[in-house]
Protein backbone atom coordinates (compact mmCIF):
# COMPACT_ATOMS: atom_id res chain seq x y z
CA UNK A 1 0.00 0.00 0.00
CA UNK A 2 1.57 3.25 -1.12
CA UNK A 3 -1.01 5.94 -1.80
CA UNK A 4 -4.38 5.28 -0.21
CA UNK A 5 -7.23 7.29 1.32
CA UNK A 6 -9.19 6.37 4.46
CA UNK A 7 -12.91 6.66 3.74
CA UNK A 8 -13.84 6.30 7.40
CA UNK A 9 -15.24 3.95 10.04
CA UNK A 10 -18.36 1.95 9.26
CA UNK A 11 -21.35 0.59 11.13
CA UNK A 12 -19.78 -2.88 11.17
CA UNK A 13 -16.70 -1.61 13.05
CA UNK A 14 -14.28 -1.92 10.11
CA UNK A 15 -12.49 0.85 8.23
CA UNK A 16 -12.88 1.34 4.49
CA UNK A 17 -10.06 2.74 2.37
CA UNK A 18 -9.46 3.51 -1.31
CA UNK A 19 -6.35 2.90 -3.38
CA UNK A 20 -6.58 3.92 -7.00
CA UNK A 21 -9.86 2.74 -8.45
CA UNK A 22 -10.61 0.18 -5.76
CA UNK A 23 -11.81 -0.18 -2.17
CA UNK A 24 -10.45 -2.31 0.65
CA UNK A 25 -11.24 -3.05 4.30
CA UNK A 26 -9.05 -2.69 7.42
CA UNK A 27 -9.63 -3.58 11.05
CA UNK A 28 -9.37 -0.98 13.85
CA UNK A 29 -5.58 -1.43 14.02
CA UNK A 30 -5.35 -0.68 10.27
CA UNK A 31 -4.47 -4.26 9.37
CA UNK A 32 -5.67 -5.01 5.84
CA UNK A 33 -8.41 -7.64 5.79
CA UNK A 34 -9.61 -7.27 2.22
CA UNK A 35 -7.06 -5.83 -0.18
CA UNK A 36 -7.74 -3.44 -3.06
CA UNK A 37 -6.05 -6.04 -5.25
CA UNK A 38 -9.40 -7.86 -5.21
CA UNK A 39 -10.69 -5.09 -7.54
CA UNK A 40 -13.81 -4.32 -5.51
CA UNK A 41 -15.08 -0.86 -6.37
CA UNK A 42 -17.67 -0.97 -3.58
CA UNK A 43 -17.91 -3.02 -0.36
CA UNK A 44 -21.08 -2.59 1.67
CA UNK A 45 -21.38 -3.02 5.43
CA UNK A 46 -21.05 -6.62 6.65
CA UNK A 47 -24.38 -8.10 7.75
CA UNK A 48 -25.19 -11.77 8.34
CA UNK A 49 -21.47 -12.41 8.02
CA UNK A 50 -21.34 -11.21 4.40
CA UNK A 51 -21.07 -7.96 2.45
CA UNK A 52 -22.43 -6.99 -0.94
CA UNK A 53 -19.57 -6.00 -3.26
CA UNK A 54 -19.20 -4.62 -6.74
CA UNK A 55 -16.28 -6.07 -8.71
CA UNK A 56 -15.05 -4.00 -11.65
CA UNK A 57 -12.10 -4.31 -13.98
CA UNK A 58 -11.41 -0.88 -15.49
CA UNK A 59 -9.21 -2.30 -18.23
CA UNK A 60 -11.79 -4.79 -19.44
CA UNK A 61 -14.70 -2.53 -18.41
CA UNK A 62 -16.48 -5.54 -16.95
CA UNK A 63 -18.00 -6.06 -13.55
CA UNK A 64 -20.91 -7.22 -11.46
CA UNK A 65 -22.41 -7.50 -7.98
CA UNK A 66 -21.69 -10.40 -5.63
CA UNK A 67 -21.07 -11.21 -1.94
CA UNK A 68 -18.01 -12.02 0.16
CA UNK A 69 -17.40 -12.98 3.79
CA UNK A 70 -15.09 -11.11 6.17
CA UNK A 71 -12.11 -13.30 5.19
CA UNK A 72 -12.61 -12.18 1.60
CA UNK A 73 -13.96 -15.54 0.42
CA UNK A 74 -16.46 -15.29 -2.43
CA UNK A 75 -19.91 -16.34 -1.22
CA UNK A 76 -21.57 -15.71 -4.57
CA UNK A 77 -19.90 -14.76 -7.84
CA UNK A 78 -19.79 -11.11 -8.90
CA UNK A 79 -22.00 -11.62 -11.93
CA UNK A 80 -25.33 -10.03 -10.96
CA UNK A 81 -26.80 -6.68 -11.95
CA UNK A 82 -27.65 -5.72 -8.40
CA UNK A 83 -28.06 -7.25 -4.94
CA UNK A 84 -30.09 -5.71 -2.11
CA UNK A 85 -30.73 -6.89 1.45
CA UNK A 86 -34.44 -7.64 1.69
CA UNK A 87 -35.02 -8.98 5.21
CA UNK A 88 -32.99 -10.95 7.75
CA UNK A 89 -30.53 -13.07 5.76
CA UNK A 90 -32.56 -12.81 2.54
CA UNK A 91 -31.37 -10.80 -0.47
CA UNK A 92 -33.10 -9.56 -3.64
CA UNK A 93 -31.01 -10.20 -6.75
CA UNK A 94 -31.34 -9.01 -10.35
CA UNK A 95 -29.92 -11.96 -12.23
CA UNK A 96 -30.20 -10.75 -15.85
CA UNK A 97 -29.72 -7.41 -17.62
CA UNK A 98 -33.37 -7.61 -18.67
CA UNK A 99 -34.46 -7.29 -15.04
CA UNK A 100 -35.27 -10.88 -13.99
CA UNK A 101 -35.19 -11.17 -10.18
CA UNK A 102 -34.74 -13.93 -7.64
CA UNK A 103 -34.09 -14.24 -3.91
CA UNK A 104 -30.84 -15.48 -2.42
CA UNK A 105 -29.81 -16.53 1.09
CA UNK A 106 -26.67 -15.14 2.72
CA UNK A 107 -24.82 -18.39 1.86
CA UNK A 108 -25.29 -17.65 -1.86
CA UNK A 109 -28.04 -20.23 -2.52
CA UNK A 110 -30.92 -19.14 -4.74
CA UNK A 111 -34.42 -19.53 -3.29
CA UNK A 112 -36.49 -20.18 -6.43
CA UNK A 113 -35.76 -22.46 -9.36
CA UNK A 114 -36.75 -19.76 -11.86
CA UNK A 115 -36.45 -15.98 -11.86
CA UNK A 116 -39.28 -13.46 -12.31
CA UNK A 117 -39.81 -10.07 -13.90
CA UNK A 118 -40.06 -8.48 -10.44
CA UNK A 119 -40.46 -9.53 -6.81
CA UNK A 120 -42.12 -7.22 -4.29
CA UNK A 121 -44.44 -7.03 -1.29
CA UNK A 122 -42.33 -9.25 1.00
CA UNK A 123 -44.11 -10.11 4.25
CA UNK A 124 -43.24 -12.84 6.77
CA UNK A 125 -41.77 -15.24 4.21
CA UNK A 126 -44.26 -14.50 1.42
CA UNK A 127 -43.46 -12.45 -1.66
CA UNK A 128 -45.42 -11.47 -4.78
CA UNK A 129 -43.95 -12.28 -8.20
CA UNK A 130 -44.81 -10.49 -11.44
CA UNK A 131 -44.11 -11.33 -15.08
CA UNK A 132 -44.86 -9.07 -18.04
CA UNK A 133 -46.58 -10.56 -21.08
CA UNK A 134 -45.81 -8.18 -23.93
CA UNK A 135 -48.58 -7.01 -26.20
CA UNK A 136 -49.23 -8.55 -29.59
CA UNK A 137 -51.36 -7.43 -32.51
CA UNK A 138 -54.40 -8.97 -30.86
CA UNK A 139 -53.65 -8.74 -27.11
CA UNK A 140 -52.57 -5.83 -24.88
CA UNK A 141 -49.64 -5.98 -22.44
CA UNK A 142 -50.49 -7.95 -19.29
CA UNK A 143 -48.83 -8.02 -15.87
CA UNK A 144 -49.43 -11.41 -14.25
CA UNK A 145 -48.86 -12.01 -10.54
CA UNK A 146 -48.23 -15.00 -8.33
CA UNK A 147 -47.49 -15.70 -4.66
CA UNK A 148 -44.27 -17.40 -3.53
CA UNK A 149 -42.80 -18.53 -0.22
CA UNK A 150 -39.11 -18.42 0.74
CA UNK A 151 -39.12 -22.20 1.20
CA UNK A 152 -38.97 -22.15 -2.60
CA UNK A 153 -42.67 -22.90 -3.08
CA UNK A 154 -45.05 -21.39 -5.62
CA UNK A 155 -48.31 -21.03 -3.67
CA UNK A 156 -50.24 -19.21 -6.38
CA UNK A 157 -49.01 -19.56 -9.98
CA UNK A 158 -48.07 -16.42 -11.88
CA UNK A 159 -51.42 -16.27 -13.66
CA UNK A 160 -53.38 -13.67 -11.68
CA UNK A 161 -54.25 -10.16 -12.85
CA UNK A 162 -53.92 -8.81 -9.30
CA UNK A 163 -52.48 -10.01 -6.00
CA UNK A 164 -52.02 -7.48 -3.23
CA UNK A 165 -51.88 -7.39 0.55
CA UNK A 166 -54.98 -5.95 2.19
CA UNK A 167 -54.17 -2.66 3.89
CA UNK A 168 -55.91 -3.31 7.22
CA UNK A 169 -55.62 -7.09 7.38
CA UNK A 170 -52.16 -8.31 8.28
CA UNK A 171 -52.23 -11.69 6.58
CA UNK A 172 -54.97 -11.42 3.94
CA UNK A 173 -54.45 -10.96 0.20
CA UNK A 174 -56.86 -9.76 -2.49
CA UNK A 175 -56.61 -11.80 -5.70
CA UNK A 176 -58.27 -11.33 -9.08
CA UNK A 177 -58.20 -13.28 -12.34
CA UNK A 178 -60.29 -12.90 -15.51
CA UNK A 179 -62.93 -10.74 -13.86
CA UNK A 180 -63.32 -12.86 -10.71
CA UNK A 181 -61.91 -11.83 -7.33
CA UNK A 182 -61.59 -13.24 -3.84
CA UNK A 183 -59.36 -13.38 -0.79
CA UNK A 184 -56.74 -15.79 0.54
CA UNK A 185 -55.27 -15.97 4.01
CA UNK A 186 -51.52 -16.43 4.51
CA UNK A 187 -50.66 -18.74 7.42
CA UNK A 188 -47.58 -17.74 9.39
CA UNK A 189 -45.15 -19.89 11.32
CA UNK A 190 -44.13 -23.50 10.72
CA UNK A 191 -47.40 -24.29 8.96
CA UNK A 192 -46.89 -21.60 6.31
CA UNK A 193 -49.33 -21.85 3.43
CA UNK A 194 -52.58 -20.28 2.29
CA UNK A 195 -56.29 -20.78 2.83
CA UNK A 196 -58.45 -20.17 -0.24
CA UNK A 197 -61.79 -18.37 -0.60
CA UNK A 198 -61.82 -16.92 2.92
CA UNK A 199 -64.06 -14.13 4.17
CA UNK A 200 -62.49 -10.91 5.43
CA UNK A 201 -62.86 -10.07 9.13
CA UNK A 202 -65.67 -7.60 9.85
CA UNK A 203 -63.61 -4.39 9.79
CA UNK A 204 -65.67 -3.27 6.80
CA UNK A 205 -69.37 -4.05 6.85
CA UNK A 206 -70.42 -2.56 3.50
CA UNK A 207 -72.62 0.45 2.70
CA UNK A 208 -75.99 -0.88 3.83
CA UNK A 209 -77.37 1.17 6.71
CA UNK A 210 -74.51 3.73 6.53
CA UNK A 211 -74.28 7.28 5.26
CA UNK A 212 -72.77 5.83 2.08
CA UNK A 213 -75.97 4.05 1.08
CA UNK A 214 -77.43 5.71 -2.02
CA UNK A 215 -74.38 7.89 -2.68
CA UNK A 216 -73.10 7.98 -6.26
CA UNK A 217 -69.50 7.53 -5.04
CA UNK A 218 -70.23 4.04 -3.69
CA UNK A 219 -69.56 2.75 -7.20
CA UNK A 220 -65.90 3.51 -6.60
CA UNK A 221 -65.56 1.72 -3.25
CA UNK A 222 -62.53 -0.56 -3.35
CA UNK A 223 -62.45 -4.15 -1.98
CA UNK A 224 -62.28 -4.09 1.81
CA UNK A 225 -63.52 -0.51 1.99
CA UNK A 226 -60.30 1.03 0.68
CA UNK A 227 -61.75 4.40 -0.25
CA UNK A 228 -64.64 5.38 -2.50
CA UNK A 229 -65.05 7.34 -5.73
CA UNK A 230 -64.34 10.60 -3.89
CA UNK A 231 -62.22 9.87 -0.78
CA UNK A 232 -59.15 7.85 0.14
CA UNK A 233 -59.27 5.07 2.76
CA UNK A 234 -58.84 6.98 6.02
CA UNK A 235 -61.15 9.87 5.12
CA UNK A 236 -63.75 7.48 3.70
CA UNK A 237 -63.83 5.25 6.78
CA UNK A 238 -63.88 8.17 9.22
CA UNK A 239 -67.01 9.56 7.59
CA UNK A 240 -68.63 6.15 7.23
CA UNK A 241 -68.20 5.43 10.95
CA UNK A 242 -69.31 8.89 12.07
CA UNK A 243 -72.43 8.72 9.93
CA UNK A 244 -71.91 12.10 8.26
CA UNK A 245 -70.19 12.92 4.98
CA UNK A 246 -70.18 16.38 3.46
CA UNK A 247 -69.27 14.88 0.05
CA UNK A 248 -72.36 12.63 -0.14
CA UNK A 249 -74.25 12.97 -3.46
CA UNK A 250 -77.34 11.07 -4.52
CA UNK A 251 -77.59 12.71 -7.97
CA UNK A 252 -74.77 13.70 -10.28
CA UNK A 253 -76.26 17.10 -11.19
CA UNK A 254 -77.00 18.12 -7.60
CA UNK A 255 -74.14 19.58 -5.54
CA UNK A 256 -73.04 17.96 -2.30
CA UNK A 257 -72.89 19.89 0.95
CA UNK A 258 -69.17 20.49 0.39
CA UNK A 259 -69.78 21.73 -3.17
CA UNK A 260 -72.57 24.09 -2.04
CA UNK A 261 -70.23 25.60 0.55
CA UNK A 262 -67.53 25.90 -2.10
CA UNK A 263 -69.82 27.81 -4.46
CA UNK A 264 -70.77 30.15 -1.64
CA UNK A 265 -67.09 30.68 -0.80
CA UNK A 266 -66.31 31.41 -4.47
CA UNK A 267 -69.07 34.02 -4.71
CA UNK A 268 -67.99 35.61 -1.42
CA UNK A 269 -64.35 35.53 -2.51
CA UNK A 270 -65.12 37.62 -5.59
CA UNK A 271 -66.91 40.24 -3.46
CA UNK A 272 -64.23 40.60 -0.80
CA UNK A 273 -61.92 43.59 -0.85
CA UNK A 274 -59.34 41.48 0.98
CA UNK A 275 -59.83 37.86 -0.17
CA UNK A 276 -56.54 36.81 1.43
CA UNK A 277 -57.47 37.67 5.00
CA UNK A 278 -58.15 34.04 5.97
CA UNK A 279 -54.90 32.50 4.61
CA UNK A 280 -52.92 35.45 5.97
CA UNK A 281 -54.31 34.83 9.47
CA UNK A 282 -53.52 31.12 9.21
CA UNK A 283 -49.87 31.85 8.36
CA UNK A 284 -49.58 34.45 11.13
CA UNK A 285 -50.98 32.02 13.68
CA UNK A 286 -48.58 29.29 12.54
CA UNK A 287 -45.57 31.58 12.86
CA UNK A 288 -46.64 32.67 16.33
CA UNK A 289 -47.58 29.19 17.57
CA UNK A 290 -44.98 26.94 15.94
CA UNK A 291 -42.04 29.27 15.19
CA UNK A 292 -42.14 31.42 18.35
CA UNK A 293 -43.06 34.44 16.26
CA UNK A 294 -39.87 34.29 14.15
CA UNK A 295 -40.84 34.28 10.46
CA UNK A 296 -37.20 33.79 9.44
CA UNK A 297 -37.40 30.21 10.70
CA UNK A 298 -39.60 29.49 7.68
CA UNK A 299 -36.50 29.72 5.46
CA UNK A 300 -35.41 26.17 6.33
CA UNK A 301 -38.60 24.80 7.92
CA UNK A 302 -39.26 21.18 6.87
CA UNK A 303 -42.92 20.97 5.81
CA UNK A 304 -42.96 17.23 6.54
CA UNK A 305 -43.49 18.29 10.16
CA UNK A 306 -47.04 19.41 9.25
CA UNK A 307 -48.31 15.83 9.09
CA UNK A 308 -50.67 15.27 11.98
CA UNK A 309 -51.27 18.99 12.67
CA UNK A 310 -55.04 19.26 12.39
CA UNK A 311 -55.23 22.97 11.59
CA UNK A 312 -52.11 23.47 9.47
CA UNK A 313 -51.60 20.02 7.93
CA UNK A 314 -55.20 19.24 6.94
CA UNK A 315 -55.61 18.01 3.35
CA UNK A 316 -59.45 17.82 3.41
CA UNK A 317 -59.93 14.20 2.46
CA UNK A 318 -57.05 13.85 0.02
CA UNK A 319 -54.02 11.66 0.65
CA UNK A 320 -51.33 13.47 2.63
CA UNK A 321 -48.76 15.52 0.78
CA UNK A 322 -47.12 18.79 1.80
CA UNK A 323 -48.52 20.53 -1.31
CA UNK A 324 -52.08 19.70 -0.27
CA UNK A 325 -51.80 21.04 3.30
CA UNK A 326 -53.68 24.18 4.35
CA UNK A 327 -50.51 25.96 5.47
CA UNK A 328 -48.58 25.48 2.22
CA UNK A 329 -51.65 26.47 0.19
CA UNK A 330 -52.06 29.59 2.35
CA UNK A 331 -48.38 30.55 2.01
CA UNK A 332 -48.52 30.16 -1.76
CA UNK A 333 -51.77 32.11 -1.99
CA UNK A 334 -50.20 35.07 -0.17
CA UNK A 335 -46.82 35.03 -1.92
CA UNK A 336 -48.23 34.54 -5.42
CA UNK A 337 -51.56 36.37 -5.09
CA UNK A 338 -50.60 38.72 -7.92
CA UNK A 339 -49.89 35.94 -10.40
CA UNK A 340 -53.54 35.67 -11.51
CA UNK A 341 -56.85 37.51 -11.23
CA UNK A 342 -59.48 36.72 -8.59
CA UNK A 343 -61.63 34.79 -11.05
CA UNK A 344 -58.73 32.50 -11.96
CA UNK A 345 -57.51 31.81 -8.41
CA UNK A 346 -60.50 29.80 -7.17
CA UNK A 347 -62.36 26.80 -8.58
CA UNK A 348 -66.09 27.62 -8.63
CA UNK A 349 -67.23 24.01 -8.12
CA UNK A 350 -64.98 22.99 -5.26
CA UNK A 351 -63.88 26.34 -3.84
CA UNK A 352 -60.24 25.21 -3.92
CA UNK A 353 -57.30 27.11 -5.32
CA UNK A 354 -57.16 26.11 -8.97
CA UNK A 355 -53.54 27.27 -8.95
CA UNK A 356 -52.03 24.55 -6.80
CA UNK A 357 -48.69 24.59 -4.97
CA UNK A 358 -46.19 22.41 -6.85
CA UNK A 359 -42.50 21.48 -6.43
CA UNK A 360 -39.77 23.03 -8.55
CA UNK A 361 -37.69 19.89 -8.07
CA UNK A 362 -39.84 16.86 -7.29
CA UNK A 363 -38.89 14.86 -4.21
CA UNK A 364 -39.12 11.66 -6.26
CA UNK A 365 -35.87 12.64 -7.87
CA UNK A 366 -33.99 11.86 -4.66
CA UNK A 367 -36.12 8.82 -3.78
CA UNK A 368 -38.89 8.83 -1.18
CA UNK A 369 -36.15 8.13 1.34
CA UNK A 370 -32.39 7.91 1.12
CA UNK A 371 -32.54 4.12 1.03
CA UNK A 372 -34.52 4.24 -2.21
CA UNK A 373 -31.91 6.41 -3.86
CA UNK A 374 -29.11 4.23 -2.52
CA UNK A 375 -30.85 1.31 -4.20
CA UNK A 376 -31.09 3.23 -7.48
CA UNK A 377 -27.39 4.03 -7.41
CA UNK A 378 -26.52 0.41 -6.72
CA UNK A 379 -28.03 -0.56 -10.08
CA UNK A 380 -25.38 1.36 -11.96
CA UNK A 381 -21.88 -0.14 -11.97
CA UNK A 382 -19.97 3.10 -11.73
CA UNK A 383 -18.02 4.69 -8.91
CA UNK A 384 -18.51 4.65 -5.18
CA UNK A 385 -22.15 5.36 -4.35
CA UNK A 386 -21.66 6.31 -0.68
CA UNK A 387 -20.35 9.86 -1.33
CA UNK A 388 -23.29 10.45 -3.69
CA UNK A 389 -25.76 9.42 -1.02
CA UNK A 390 -24.18 11.85 1.44
CA UNK A 391 -24.52 14.65 -1.13
CA UNK A 392 -28.11 13.73 -1.91
CA UNK A 393 -29.35 13.78 1.71
CA UNK A 394 -29.30 17.61 2.02
CA UNK A 395 -30.93 17.94 -1.42
CA UNK A 396 -33.81 15.71 -0.36
CA UNK A 397 -34.28 17.87 2.76
CA UNK A 398 -34.09 21.14 0.81
CA UNK A 399 -36.89 19.94 -1.44
CA UNK A 400 -39.25 19.95 1.58
CA UNK A 401 -38.75 23.66 2.26
CA UNK A 402 -40.45 26.85 1.11
CA UNK A 403 -37.87 27.54 -1.61
CA UNK A 404 -38.97 24.50 -3.61
CA UNK A 405 -42.60 25.61 -3.97
CA UNK A 406 -44.31 27.65 -6.65
CA UNK A 407 -47.91 28.20 -7.72
CA UNK A 408 -48.96 26.82 -11.10
CA UNK A 409 -52.18 26.04 -12.98
CA UNK A 410 -53.20 22.42 -12.43
CA UNK A 411 -52.91 21.89 -16.19
CA UNK A 412 -49.13 22.26 -16.03
CA UNK A 413 -48.84 19.59 -13.35
CA UNK A 414 -50.23 17.02 -15.75
CA UNK A 415 -47.82 18.15 -18.46
CA UNK A 416 -44.78 17.74 -16.19
CA UNK A 417 -45.65 14.32 -14.89
CA UNK A 418 -45.90 12.72 -18.32
CA UNK A 419 -42.31 13.48 -19.33
CA UNK A 420 -41.04 10.42 -21.18
CA UNK A 421 -37.49 10.71 -19.86
CA UNK A 422 -38.60 10.13 -16.27
CA UNK A 423 -37.16 13.49 -15.23
CA UNK A 424 -38.23 15.27 -12.08
CA UNK A 425 -37.19 18.85 -12.88
CA UNK A 426 -39.13 21.67 -14.50
CA UNK A 427 -36.43 22.53 -17.04
CA UNK A 428 -38.13 20.95 -20.07
CA UNK A 429 -41.49 22.37 -19.11
CA UNK A 430 -40.16 25.92 -18.66
CA UNK A 431 -38.27 25.86 -21.94
CA UNK A 432 -41.31 24.55 -23.75
CA UNK A 433 -43.47 27.18 -22.05
CA UNK A 434 -41.01 29.95 -22.96
CA UNK A 435 -41.02 28.91 -26.61
CA UNK A 436 -44.84 28.88 -26.61
CA UNK A 437 -45.37 32.25 -24.88
CA UNK A 438 -42.56 34.17 -26.56
CA UNK A 439 -42.32 32.58 -30.01
CA UNK A 440 -45.58 30.59 -30.29
CA UNK A 441 -43.49 27.47 -31.05
CA UNK A 442 -44.30 25.17 -28.13
CA UNK A 443 -45.04 21.47 -28.31
CA UNK A 444 -48.59 20.20 -28.81
CA UNK A 445 -48.74 19.35 -25.09
CA UNK A 446 -47.85 22.84 -23.90
CA UNK A 447 -49.99 24.61 -26.53
CA UNK A 448 -52.94 22.50 -25.39
CA UNK A 449 -52.15 23.42 -21.78
CA UNK A 450 -52.15 27.14 -22.58
CA UNK A 451 -55.38 26.79 -24.53
CA UNK A 452 -57.04 25.22 -21.49
CA UNK A 453 -55.88 28.00 -19.16
CA UNK A 454 -56.14 31.14 -21.28
CA UNK A 455 -57.18 33.42 -18.43
CA UNK A 456 -54.05 32.57 -16.49
CA UNK A 457 -51.55 32.95 -19.36
CA UNK A 458 -53.12 36.04 -20.94
CA UNK A 459 -50.75 38.56 -19.22
CA UNK A 460 -47.62 36.51 -20.00
CA UNK A 461 -47.35 36.44 -23.79
CA UNK A 462 -44.30 38.02 -25.41
CA UNK A 463 -40.83 38.60 -23.94
CA UNK A 464 -42.03 41.17 -21.42
CA UNK A 465 -44.83 38.88 -20.31
CA UNK A 466 -42.41 35.98 -19.91
CA UNK A 467 -40.02 38.11 -17.83
CA UNK A 468 -42.94 39.15 -15.65
CA UNK A 469 -43.98 35.52 -15.08
CA UNK A 470 -40.42 34.55 -14.10
CA UNK A 471 -40.25 37.46 -11.67
CA UNK A 472 -43.59 36.60 -10.08
CA UNK A 473 -42.59 32.95 -9.80
CA UNK A 474 -39.26 34.08 -8.25
CA UNK A 475 -37.31 32.23 -10.90
CA UNK A 476 -35.66 35.35 -12.35
CA UNK A 477 -32.36 35.29 -10.42
CA UNK A 478 -31.14 31.67 -10.56
CA UNK A 479 -33.25 29.75 -13.05
CA UNK A 480 -32.88 32.25 -15.87
CA UNK A 481 -29.18 31.35 -16.00
CA UNK A 482 -30.22 27.74 -16.66
CA UNK A 483 -33.12 28.38 -18.99
CA UNK A 484 -31.63 30.91 -21.37
CA UNK A 485 -30.84 28.17 -23.87
CA UNK A 486 -33.19 25.74 -25.63
CA UNK A 487 -31.71 22.81 -23.65
CA UNK A 488 -30.79 23.81 -20.07
CA UNK A 489 -29.02 20.55 -19.28
CA UNK A 490 -26.50 18.95 -21.60
CA UNK A 491 -27.80 15.44 -20.92
CA UNK A 492 -31.23 13.93 -20.32
CA UNK A 493 -31.54 12.82 -16.71
CA UNK A 494 -33.13 9.42 -16.16
CA UNK A 495 -33.50 6.89 -13.35
CA UNK A 496 -33.60 4.02 -15.84
CA UNK A 497 -31.02 1.31 -15.17
CA UNK A 498 -29.87 1.36 -18.80
CA UNK A 499 -28.67 4.98 -18.57
CA UNK A 500 -24.94 5.17 -19.42
CA UNK A 501 -23.03 5.83 -16.17
CA UNK A 502 -21.21 8.94 -17.39
CA UNK A 503 -24.46 10.47 -18.63
CA UNK A 504 -26.22 9.57 -15.37
CA UNK A 505 -23.64 11.05 -13.01
CA UNK A 506 -23.04 14.14 -15.12
CA UNK A 507 -26.75 14.95 -15.03
CA UNK A 508 -26.93 14.12 -11.32
CA UNK A 509 -24.05 16.54 -10.66
CA UNK A 510 -25.94 19.29 -12.47
CA UNK A 511 -29.12 18.54 -10.53
CA UNK A 512 -27.36 18.69 -7.17
CA UNK A 513 -25.69 21.99 -8.08
CA UNK A 514 -29.00 23.47 -9.20
CA UNK A 515 -30.67 22.36 -5.98
CA UNK A 516 -28.06 24.08 -3.80
CA UNK A 517 -28.00 27.24 -5.92
CA UNK A 518 -31.74 27.63 -6.34
CA UNK A 519 -33.59 26.56 -3.20
CA UNK A 520 -31.72 28.41 -0.38
CA UNK A 521 -31.65 31.61 -2.46
CA UNK A 522 -35.33 31.30 -3.32
CA UNK A 523 -36.31 30.41 0.28
CA UNK A 524 -34.97 33.75 1.51
CA UNK A 525 -36.78 35.63 -1.26
CA UNK A 526 -40.02 33.76 -0.56
CA UNK A 527 -39.88 34.64 3.14
CA UNK A 528 -39.07 38.27 2.35
CA UNK A 529 -42.05 38.51 0.01
CA UNK A 530 -44.20 36.87 2.68
CA UNK A 531 -43.02 39.49 5.21
CA UNK A 532 -43.97 42.28 2.80
CA UNK A 533 -47.46 40.86 2.25
CA UNK A 534 -48.28 39.94 5.83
Amino acid sequence: MSDYRIIGPREDGYIAYEEGYYMGIMDKEHNVIISTEKHYRSIDVFMNGVAIVFYYDHKLEEGGWGMIDIQGNVVCECKYWYIKLLAGSLYLVQVTPGGKENLMWSDGKMVFKESYGSLYGYRNGYIIACNTIRKTKTNPTRYLKGLLHVRGEVLLPVEYDKIEWMEDYDNYLYIAREGHFGYVKALYGEHAGIEYDVELPDLWQGVEGTVCEGCIYTRGIQPGGKGCGRLFTRSFRDRSLKGHCEYRKTKLNEPSQAERKAIERWKLYLKLEDPFKEPRQLVKDFIEEKLDGDINRLVDYDFRQLEGMKRYGDTHGYSYGIYQTDLVCAICTIIFNDIASKEVMFDKKYGNLILRPSPVIQEKMWGTQVGDWFFMLSRIPYGDKAPWVERIKPCADLCKTIGNIYLQPSYLSGYRNCNVFGRFLIDHMLNDLQNALVANKGSKAIMSTISGSKKFFEPYFGQQGWDLLMKRWLFDEVLMDYYGNPEPFTEDFSLCDHTPPKVYFKALEQCINLCHELIPNRSKRMVQRLKDKL
